[in-house]
């Protein structure tokens, strides 16, 4: 599935290009990464201070990157903290949309609460509000999540009870 999903990338390359092609040539190593950017290597401001320098020095490769950034370690490294500040960065303070995923429900959603937990603490007109929404099945999601999982969202919107009675009054 994978291949095919680059593959198809490889349509889109083929007609015209753009990010997702740069992307694709990296991740299969016919190109290389974009250099860092060189005012990441000192971050203006961290949202959590208790960061050890690895963890910092992993934000501060994240934020400076233009293509993509890995960050790895063994259990218990600080990989879900470090990766927590980054997506304030890119999300809170830059207002960039996010795409986040893992190898498990379980990742996602203990990645999502711990960002969400963290950018409740974050005042001032300065930092963006995060609107997450969790895909997925919503009996696979953790119950602290599960009011960003799409369906909920979609239950709570507005103007979703004209829509149910629109479709009884088809139905009758």
């Amino acid at each position: 599935r994978r291949c095919e999903g680059l593959s198809s990338v490889q349509v889109y390359e083929d007609q015209g290009g753009g990010v997702a092609s740069h992307l694709r040539r990296v991740l299969l190593g016919e190109a290389k990464p974009q250099p860092v950017l060189p005012a990441a290597a000192a971050l203006p401001l961290l949202f959590n201070s208790g960061l050890d320098h690895s963890q910092r020095e992993a934000v501060g490769l994240g934020v400076g990157s233009t293509d993509l950034c890995l960050i790895h370690g063994p259990p218990g490294t600080g990989k879900t903290t470090a990766l927590v500040e980054l997506l304030l960065h890119a999300s809170c303070r830059r207002g960039e949309r996010v795409l986040l995923t893992a190898p498990s429900n379980v990742a996602v959603d203990n990645l999502l609460e711990r960002l969400l937990a963290a950018s409740k603490q974050l005042t001032g007109p300065e930092y963006r509000k995060i609107k997450a929404l969790r895909l997925g099945h919503p009996a696979r999601q953790s119950p602290a999540i599960v009011h960003h999982s799409l369906e909920a969202q979609i239950a709570a919107a507005e103007g979703t009870e004209i829509v149910h009675d629109v479709r009884a009054e088809l139905q009758a």
